[in-house]
């Protein structure tokens, strides 16, 4: 039987943006009782429990992350009512219920800031952080930045000081300094805790304590204002400040704790989550997910750097293992939609791609986001979006095994705009795709046919730069292309869409390591970013932040655009999907933001009618894991590191040089040291890093569970070998050793090469084999 082991290390947690997730009222936003009428819903996917985004009351500055009252419900919400319905019905389906603390800040309309700013002889104000400027009081105190733009200080008239706020003017920072706020904010938590919630996910908990003298902030640039987390970041306050909080309030209720922490080490991190240290049970932080960012950080977006994911999740799996507990997740209210940024987002219904994309204008753009395969496809990033110019390809309409078509140049229609895009394109060989360059048609959206896009129209919104039906450029895009091109020579016409694929194949890669799955609304259906194309669809404020500052950088308004169309926050925020209904059925109303313009072909309704959506993939996959122990208390061991194509490890339950491993003993176990001694697993990750974790054999496996996985996943478009190891001479070598498939992306498992001796992986192809316990 297996170890029993708190309810939040084996429990997938979904996160709710309530403002996005189900109107019942017809206003336009989200509220508590279409939260309620979801439920069941939330709980088919897999998911034993739901994190709140914040429903208090707010002028919604940032959208609800500046609250005005902890203890009231936002009118466009519900009631308090409402929530304690709320909790009885998680209660009656024996759900679990975080909600989001946010006290790190406050929004200047609470009352604790109304009354700190008005004097300085008022006993609220030390709940802030004011103090006085420099240069006779004309400039902030130091040099920090905000968050969100301009100056980290804001002058306050009444007092002649200046007041903190690391994110808007209108989030002043609490001073936990000052032991009235800590008792203040545990009163409000346990208030929660009494009503029926089991937990608290923290927002940005480690900024809470900062630097003593608050310090200038390192600026080799010269900037006015420099913003560095890292110095706000993991004070030593903070540690004595979460332990206080553990003692005085979480432990006493068993309340589960997971914390926001950007900019924390993984040597950082367990200082948070080690049993011992008594401060959080988990912690999100954010490394895996900058492995598609350049120098410039978010809105500087690059292709996926596979290597650098394996490295990150790597190197927290083996420090944290035995040691604190993680969390695994792709997305959630602050991040763009996963599919869009390491997968395939596929055609939309009806259209040869038309929409605006990140490697120009969806239609002769750089291959895959402008990477090196394909550069000679397009004009790349810098290609006009609907605007009017020419935008040149080198490939052609794809022929039916996807090599490129005759070099005839050819008009292509354009896209939006008043400039023509040329292709050398061919005739087209089959009916649906594009040749001469036209745009392609697409087949209805109840259609079993997949889509084709034409030649410089491509297979993915504003992906396909030479070729369109995953052709890509001709020739081969080059090996180091770790996204992938659009396609490559060799695939054929069945690779024309790989939306629903890539997000199962995602799925499969992050979610079977040890850690909390938490997955954010709309993932378990395969959403993508909305890509609104102007300015003002865009709600967030950071999102008006990041688009001036691109100006002031000296981009385009259409680059600026582009880099808000790939990243922004609101990307996640459109509401959720859940009908090709006008409203997407979310509301009868109109919505407080724009729906993404393909909830007529991606929604729960349509995916509920899918066998092999990504729905149903979601929730073989959480079920496979209830099933399954070892990916929960397994130990994890990294294959092929440097690989740019196929991510691949093995979860086992018992020490290496005790069971072996998949190819435990083969040349293909890169970066792992088996059977290291004294009972102990030491696995080296693509930095060469090592780390030794102790190997507990004390965790009894429940009857007919797996004792070992093997998860195999080629995250690109492009078909991929994976050599595990295996003797190249014997196909049939998996069934020999044991091993057993128990869960597929596509209705067929990959095949095995028997001539090169390796797994043959199709585009976002994926594959769990496990071995042990009763068949």
């Amino acid at each position: 039987m297996a170890i029993q082991q708190p309810w939040w290390k084996t429990t997938p947690v979904y996160q709710i943006y309530p403002r996005s997730f189900r109107d019942a009222n017809g206003d336009g936003i989200g509220d508590l009782p279409g939260i309620i009428e979801k439920l069941d819903y939330v709980k088919s996917v897999g998911a034993g429990a739901i994190w709140l985004s914040p429903v208090f009351a707010s002028p919604n500055d940032d959208n609800g992350y500046d609250i005005s009252d902890y203890y009231a419900i936002a009118p466009e919400f519900g009631t308090m009512e409402d929530m304690d319905r709320l909790i009885a019905e998680l209660d009656a389906r024996d759900m679990r219920l975080l909600l989001d603390l946010v006290v790190n800040h406050t929004s200047d309309e609470h009352e604790w800031f109304r009354r700190a700013r008005s004097s300085r002889d008022d006993p609220y104000h030390d709940f802030y952080i004011f103090r006085e400027g420099r240069n006779g009081n004309t400039e902030p105190p130091n040099n920090w930045g905000s968050m969100f733009g301009g100056s980290a200080w804001e002058y306050n008239e009444p007092t002649d000081e200046w007041y903190l706020h690391l994110f808007s003017r209108k989030q002043p920072d609490l001073n936990w300094d000052n032991p009235e706020v800590r008792a203040e904010v545990y009163r409000m938590m346990r208030f929660w805790l009494e009503r029926g919630a089991d937990g608290f996910r923290m927002d940005v908990i480690n900024f809470i304590g900062k630097p003593v003298g608050l310090p200038d902030a390192p600026n080799p640039g010269g900037e006015r204002f420099v913003v560095c987390p890292e110095l706000w970041a993991n004070q030593p306050a903070t540690h004595l400040y979460l332990k206080e909080m553990a003692r005085e309030v979480l432990r006493p209720a068993g309340a589960a704790s997971v914390g926001e922490a950007h900019a924390t080490s993984v040597e950082e991190a367990l200082l948070y989550v080690d049993p011992v240290r008594e401060e959080l049970d988990m912690i999100f932080q954010f490394e895996h997910m900058k492995a598609d960012e350049g120098d410039y950080g978010k809105y500087d977006p690059r292709p996926l750097d596979l290597p650098a994911l394996k490295q990150a999740m790597s190197r927290w799996q083996r420090w944290l293992a035995g040691h604190g507990w993680n969390t695994l997740f792709t997305g959630n209210h602050d991040q763009a939609r996963i599919v869009s940024r390491w997968g395939d987002e596929g055609v939309p219904a009806g259209a040869g791609g038309n929409r605006r994309g990140p490697a120009g204008n969806a239609a002769g753009g750089a291959g895959n986001r402008g990477d090196p395969a394909g550069t000679a496809a397009g004009a790349g990033w810098n290609a006009p979006a609907g605007g009017s110019g020419t935008v040149r390809g080198a490939g052609g309409a794809p022929d039916e095994t996807g090599k490129a078509g005759a070099a005839a140049e050819a008009p292509n229609a354009p896209v939006s705009g008043s400039g023509p895009v040329r292709e050398r394109g061919g005739a087209p060989d089959e009916a649906g795709k594009a040749g001469a360059g036209g745009a392609a048609s697409r087949p209805p959206a109840s259609s079993s046919e997949p889509a084709r896009g034409g030649a410089g129209a491509g297979n993915e919104p504003g992906k396909a730069g030479a070729g369109g039906n995953a052709a890509g450029a001709a020739g081969k895009p080059a090996a180091a292309d770790t996204a992938g091109a659009v396609g490559s020579s060799e695939e054929t016409s069945e690779a024309s869409d790989h939306r629903r694929a890539s997000a199962c194949a995602i799925a499969m890669a992050i979610y079977l390591h040890q850690g909390t799955p938490f997955l954010y609304q709309g993932e378990e259906i395969g959403m993508v970013n909305a890509r609104f194309d102007s300015r003002e669809q865009y709600q967030d404020i950071e999102a008006h932040h990041a688009y001036a500052e691109c100006l002031r950088a000296g981009l385009s308004e259409d680059d600026a655009l582009r880099r808000l169309a790939e990243r922004s926050r609101d990307n996640a925020r459109t509401p959720m999907q859940w009908n090709a209904e006008p409203g997407a059925g979310f509301t009868e109303g109109t919505p407080w933001i724009e729906l993404n313009p393909r909830y007529r072909e991606i929604n729960v309704a349509d995916e509920e009618a899918r066998p092999d959506g990504v729905l149903a993939f979601y929730r073989r996959l959480f079920a496979a894991r209830a099933e399954h122990p070892v990916f929960t208390e397994g130990e994890f061991e990294l294959l092929l590191p440097d690989d740019p194509q196929v991510y691949a490890y093995v979860r086992r339950a018992e020490p290496a040089e005790r069971t072996g491993g998949a190819a435990a003993g083969q040349a293909a176990t890169e970066g792992v040291t088996a059977g290291a001694p004294d009972g102990a697993a030491a696995a080296k990750g693509g930095d060469g890093e090592e780390r030794t974790t102790p190997a507990d054999s004390s965790q009894p496996q429940a009857s007919g569970s797996a004792s070992e996985a093997l998860v195999v996943c080629n995250l690109s478009r492009r078909e991929a070998p994976a050599p595990l190891g295996f003797a190249g001479d014997d196909p049939a070598a998996l069934e020999q050793a044991g091993w057993r498939v128990l869960l597929s992306v596509y209705d067929e498992p990959p095949q095995w090469d028997q001539a090169e001796g390796v797994l043959r992986l199709r585009p976002f192809d994926g594959v769990v084999y496990i071995r042990g316990g009763e068949r």
